[in-house]
Order: C-alpha cells, then structure tokens, then sequence
C-alpha cells in the first residue's frame, strides 16, 4: 500500500512546506532584559502558561507546514494504490475506452513519427498494462466517429487489430461526437470513474467550445506533446486576364510559431511547373504569391505548392480550372466628334485597348457574336442587331448622355430613364454581395469624394437589381437579365463633364469587371471551391461517372434535375464524365477553416475548460507507461488531499483566532 505521483513535475514546490518553519525561526524575537522591582510572582505566573503557549505555537506551524504540503500534492496528483491481495483486489477495475483522433493534424511528424503512429504505439503500451478483468472499447474519431468496437470486450488480440488497422483522415478535429458513442458504450455500467485514453495531439483547435451538459464524466489521460512549426496555404485567388490573355494566380500562406524563413511557391499546371515565386512573412504573418502564367488549354488542373514540412498534407491546394473563350468588347461612340478630346469613349478607349470603337452609324452594319461586352455612351438610336446580340448571350453596358430620347428608349433597359438632374451627387455601392463587389473589393474604396455632376432619374424595371444608388436615394447602376445575356445601366456619361468617376482609379477596375461580368454574368474561370466531405452539385447529365483523385471511379446520383456527389473524402481534381467524356472537372480541398493545420499545443487550462473539470492528467510520453500504470492500478486521491488541506487550513485560522484572543486577556 502506498501513495505515488502522476504529475511529478509538481514535487519541486514541496520545499515551501519548509516556509513557515523558516520564517518562525527568522522572525523569532530575543527577549530584552528590562530593570524590574521583585518578578518572583510573575516568573510563577508565566511557567504556568509557558507550556501552553509553545504547543499552541508549534501546533499552528504543523498546520501551515502540512497545508502548504497538501496543496503541492494535489497538483501532482497523487494515487492511493493497493498491492495485490489486498483490501481492494476484490473491487471490479474501471472500464478504459481509446478515444484516437484521426484528423489530419495527426499526420504532422516529429523525427520521422507521425503523431498517429505515435498515439498508436502509446495505445499498445497502454493496451499491455491494463489488467485482464478490466473492459475495454476503442472509439475513432475526426469530425465525426470514424469507427468503435462494439461495446466493450476483453479481447486484446480484436483490440490490437483494430488499433493497428487506424488510418489517417483528410477531415478536421471535433472531439464530441466520440462522446456521444462514449455514452452508448458505458450505459449499462455503474461502478467508479470509467479512464478515458485521449490520444489526439491536444492542439488548441481541439478543445474549442466545451463538451455537451449531459457529457459522460470520465478520468481522463492525455498525451503531452510539444509544438510543431508549421506553415499552410489557404484558398488562392486565381483569375484569367482576358485583356493580357494570362492567368494570374494570388497564394497565401499561414504560419504559426513564429517561422521567419522565406517560403518557396509553385504552381503546377496540368503536372507541368509553369511558374514560381518565394515570399517573406508579412507582419500579419502571411507569405503571399503572384504568379502569371498563359494557358496552353481551356480546361486544365493545377496545384499550388509550398515547400514541404512537418504537415504534408496542407502543402499542396488544388484548382479546376476552366477558361471561357475570350470575349471581345465593343465601343459606340454616339458623339460625331470620334477619336476627339470630347468624344464621349476617350476614357473608355484608355481602358479597352483592344476594342473596337465604331460610330452609332455603323453599329447597325456590324455583326455581334456573344461572347463580349457591347459599350454604349452616349447613343440615342439603339441598333436590332444590338438587341439581337444581348438575347443571345451577350452583355451591354450603357452610359447616357445628353443625346438620349426617351422615344428610343429600348425595352432592354433595366430602368425606365425619367428627367434629367444637374445637383452634384455622392456614388454609394449598394450590393456587396454582388460578384463585381466582391471581386474588386469595393469596400475597400474610398468613394467620398466620387460625384456624379449630372446625369438622368433611374426607376428600376421588374426583375432589375440596383447595384448603386446616388447620396439621395436614386439610383446610378442598374442590373437586369434580358433573354440570355446581361444588360448594365448607368444613370450618367463616360466623361469628365457629367461626373469625375473617370478620373478616379476604380473606374478603369469597375469597367474591367463589369465588361467581364456582363459578357458572361455566370462564368466562371475556377470551378467553385468544395472542402473534404462536401457537396459537388451539377446538372443532369447521362449516364454519368466520377473519377476520384485515387484512379478509381464513383457514382453520382439525382435529386430532381440536380446530380450530386458526396464521396469527397480525398483532396485532388475530380473528373465529371459522360458516356465516357468528360464534361467538368472540380477541386476538392482541406477543410482549414477550424485552424486544422495551427500546431499550436493547447494549455491544461483550455483541456480542463473543455472538459469541464473532469480529472485530467497530461503525461509526458516519455514517461508514459509508468504513469499509465499508475493510474490504472490505483485510486485518484487528489480531491481528498485538496479537502484535507482546506479542513487544515480552516483549523489553524481558527487556532490562529484564539491565539490573539488570549494575547488580548494577557
């Protein structure tokens, strides 16, 4: 029978036990002789409680004394453990259930070891020491519960099997649901504390939040490991630059603990390296990319990768890429003056180099073929052919001017065109959500010094959308779909007479994207971003097949007219084929939005809070089994020697009181 320590670490405070002792002999005071008449009466009185006095002194000390020692030990976790045959042999030993994370963060490695492997070596060590009696489940758990025996067993052989079998996820951590089966397992048990075996790498993004109310209570063992360095990349941006004929990729990366080396990136495009670039940590601590490179397909793949470290798998981050035809842009200019300083397409002509700039005449002449952008400033009749174009896909863009007769106003437009107005106005954007918002981050403008000097009374059609008003409620661009393409009303000119819009720099960004957008409002140059374990919806197609990043194939089924895929469990390109073709391709990447990839060890404090103050030991690895062993063969006396010195320290407060009141009769 004996009382051994868990937490050892803690033992090194014991000295402070010592403190009252030592301070007893320091603050000791010497008594100072004082001349005095006859003292044989009080030396007679004095012997009397001399005694009393030294017992009630040194009993005082013991309580400090044994107070302080109590506290230290219950930090260090002390264990009451019977030896064989003795008074407690007889008691059934608490069930052990193996709670194993297998999210993706355990695959960070140290001196060549995964963490998985090393929780799996730690498992078996455990799995060798427990005693025979004991019952014993395994539960594995990512975001979800990944497999568990079934209820609890004494079969080592099964248990070792199905230990050994654990294999990684691509899915993030969430501890709580292995709770939830944790429950189901131990509902016809009733005896003491069932031991919880933790094995995850107790990383920060582990114990967010706290478990359920309801949460079995549990003695819980866990591993301690020591922070990894890591660096990951987060989701690009990646665009194709119709007026260059490039695409253009911006890659951020992540770091955490401090990683001050310049990272390489690069990108390969369809297996092929077709670009690169090293970046140094920002102050917010972000490494960040650019990189260009010119297509050689319409549809391709690509990877985007950092140099490899502790975490593999967070590295790499794929992209589906999927170029439309390059669409051209057009500009009629209803000004007679063309080419002139007050032609009303100066400006627009600096920002399209590349159009084609045509008189109001000669629009009806020409033939427009989708995909592009049609440009109008200015114009007062509106060709059938413009018409023509805009049904079949194309986009229109259009500035008033002073030429405008409400007469010729076509039904295309997204608002009916009122009276004019010369009061100076403030631009505000309306729609962020809008994709042209979003794209060139208008919130990130400042546009209160932006003014539209004149322009016309906007009132939006049905089925039109206001992307910006004017200070005063009006609007300034209205959106509205018209047959199969996109049509964009601005309620003023293209030149400096009717508003200095064009002098400011997010005009040459917002006639960019909007000729983009309004070629072709659905496009879209990357296949929409899914995570692992996500959805990939598309349209009905025959007999349709997916081709998964491993080789192998899969099917998708349908919901309505919509065909679904759920089986996105490994990060890669997927492949959409039809009879056989392939129709689309998509991308499918770590989940990273939980702080997966943050290595960061979590403090006892934040494990104890998402426990809520259930018994928790970290143990150093190193020292594992033995503690294990411990634990396992003894009874937890923490709470015990806590209550101990709180009764001990109530007493000598209370001996303390009386003593004072004694000095104050003498």
């Amino acid at each position: 029978m004996n009382v051994s320590f868990l937490s050892q670490g803690y033992l090194w405070a014991l000295p402070l036990a010592a403190f009252p002792v030592l301070l007893h002999l320091l603050l000791k005071r010497t008594p100072h002789k004082i001349t005095f008449s006859d003292t044989r009466y009080i030396i007679q009185a004095m012997e009397r409680v001399k005694t009393g006095l030294r017992i009630h002194r040194y009993l005082v000390l013991l309580l400090r004394t044994l107070s302080i020692f109590l506290i230290v030990g219950y930090f260090a976790h002390p264990m009451f453990q019977v030896a064989a045959g003795g008074s407690h042999a007889s008691i059934e030993p608490a069930p052990v259930v193996f709670i194993v994370d297998t999210s993706f963060s355990m695959g960070a490695q140290e001196n060549g070891v995964s963490r998985l492997d090393a929780c799996k070596k730690l498992a078996m060590d455990v799995l060798s020491i427990i005693p025979k009696e004991a019952r014993t489940g395994v539960i594995v758990v990512s975001n979800r519960v990944e497999a568990h025996t079934n209820g609890l067993t004494n079969d080592v052989a099964d248990l070792s099997r199905m230990i050994n079998n654990i294999k990684l996820t691509n899915r993030p951590t969430d501890i709580s649901p292995a709770w939830n089966t944790l429950r189901k397992m131990l509902e016809n048990y009733h005896g003491v504390l069932p031991v919880v075996v933790l094995l995850t790498d107790g990383t920060k993004h582990a114990f967010r939040g706290r478990l359920a109310d309801n949460a079995v209570s549990a003695r819980i063992l866990l591993p301690k490991f020591q922070t990894i360095a890591n660096c990951w990349l987060t989701q690009p941006s990646v665009t194709f630059n119709n007026e260059l004929d490039q695409w253009e990729c911006n890659a951020t990366a992540m770091r955490s603990n401090n990683i001050q080396n310049a990272v390489p990136f690069e990108l390969h495009i369809d297996g092929r390296k077709v670009a690169s670039d090293i970046s140094k940590p920002f102050k917010d601590g972000s490494l960040r990319a650019h990189m260009v490179w010119s297509p050689k397909a319409i549809n391709s793949f690509g990877r985007i990768s950092i140099s490899q470290d502790a975490l593999p798998i967070d590295n790499d981050y794929w992209v589906a890429l999927h170029r439309h035809p390059r669409f051209d842009t057009w500009l009629i200019d209803g000004d007679p003056r063309l080419g002139g300083m007050g032609s009303k397409t100066m400006y627009l002509r600096k920002i399209f180099t590349r159009s084609q700039t045509l008189r109001e005449d000669d629009a009806g002449l020409k033939e427009f073929t989708p995909p592009g952008t049609i440009i109008l400033a200015n114009v007062r009749d509106y060709s059938p052919s413009i018409e023509e174009f805009i049904r079949n896909g194309g986009g229109c863009i259009v500035f008033l001017g002073d030429r405008f007769d409400s007469d010729a106003e076509p039904e295309w437009f997204p608002a009916e065109v009122g009276n004019s107005f010369d009061l100076p106005q403030k631009i505000e954007w309306k729609d962020m959500s809008h994709p042209i918002a979003e794209e060139i981050s208008i919130k990130d403008y400042d546009l209160k010094n932006v003014l539209v000097n004149k322009g016309f009374v906007l009132a939006a059609r049905p089925n039109s959308k206001v992307l910006a008003n004017l200070g005063n409620g009006w609007p300034y661009i209205v959106e509205r779909k018209y047959g199969a393409g996109n049509v964009l009303l601005f309620c003023s000119g293209a030149d400096r007479d009717w508003g200095n819009i064009v002098a400011h720099p997010i005009f040459v960004t917002l006639l960019k994207t909007a000729a983009k957008y309004a070629a072709s409002p659905k496009r879209e140059d990357v296949a929409p971003n899914t995570v692992v374990d996500g959805e990939f919806l598309y349209k009905k197609v025959n007999d349709p097949t997916i081709m998964r990043p491993d080789g192998n194939s899969a099917q998708p089924y349908f919901a309505g007219e919509e065909l679904i895929y759920t089986g996105t469990d490994l990060p890669g390109i997927y492949s959409l084929l039809s009879k056989g073709k392939q129709i689309t391709s998509f991308d499918v990447n770590l989940d990273n939005s939980t702080g997966e990839s943050d290595l960061t060890i979590a403090s006892l404090q934040d494990a104890h809070s998402y426990f809520k103050g259930m018994p928790l030991v970290a143990i150093e690895t190193s020292k594992w089994k033995n503690s294990v062993r411990m634990m396992l063969s003894g009874t937890d006396i923490s709470r015990q020697w806590l209550f101990a010195a709180i009764i001990l320290l109530l007493l000598e407060l209370w001996l303390s009181t009386k003593k004072g009141a004694r000095n104050d009769c003498r």
